[in-house]
């Protein structure tokens, strides 16, 4: 008697499995898996090739009579009126609409603590994220919305504290070389040190601004980052 092979498919954030099992006794036949890429957006076309690629390392599935699928990701992805995806899928586990969601709930109220809801409840801000930095490819990896006047008022502050510390390091350095008798050698290498310091820091912080929120900044500045 021939006996009957089933397959399981699972698609998770990591990677997509395939397990092909005998299905009057369950034992194991066959597997195949493949990584998902790392991130929280993800182009959803790396799910189809994450199958196919574990589909063939479990020996294909031309001798399989029948083929469940489950996904536990949930991944919004958004189409087009042809059905075409027209950019990135953002993962549960993405928090770039964190204050488009608050706005939500803030607007109109939070969802029932009981009762099943309609649809994932999630995707509504991820939807407000979407809308409000574009759904163009080139936006598909962006974390957060630009925040260009945060990002003006951080240079500014940033030229000005830098030109305001090579100031007092000048100011300061006949007391360095004459009363505490510095080498003048020394003195340079101070006087690099910080110039250098200033220029790094002003895109360092402008990054940190446009990259995370203020409170994701904070929490990991108080050693709690959360995602």
């Amino acid at each position: 008697m021939t006996r009957v092979l089933v397959a399981g498919v699972d698609t998770s954030t990591q990677s997509t499995k395939v397990r092909i099992t005998d299905a009057a006794t369950g034992e194991q036949v066959r597997f195949g898996q493949a990584k998902h890429p790392d991130g929280t957006s993800v182009n959803p076309e790396f799910w189809w090739e994450a199958f196919t690629k574990a589909a063939e390392q479990a020996g294909g599935l031309d001798d399989v009579a029948a083929l469940a699928v489950g996904g536990q990701q949930h991944g919004m992805v958004i189409l087009d009126k042809q059905g075409n995806v027209i950019r990135d899928a953002m993962l549960w586990n993405d928090t770039s609409s964190t204050p488009q969601a608050a706005a939500l709930i803030d607007k109109l109220g939070a969802a029932p603590a009981d009762g099943d809801e309609p649809d994932d409840v999630t995707a509504r801000g991820k939807q407000r994220w979407v809308k409000a930095v574009g759904s163009s490819p080139a936006n598909s990896n962006s974390t957060t919305p630009a925040n260009t006047t945060a990002m003006v008022i951080t240079l500014m502050i940033g030229s000005f504290v830098a030109i305001l510390n090579q100031t007092l390091m000048i100011s300061a350095l006949p007391t360095l070389m004459h009363e505490f008798d510095v080498p003048s050698s020394t003195v340079q290498w101070l006087t690099t040190g910080f110039m250098l310091t200033n220029g790094i820091m002003i895109p360092i912080t402008a990054f940190l601004i446009e990259t995370f929120t203020t409170r994701q900044l904070f929490l990991y500045a108080m050693g709690i980052f959360a995602e």
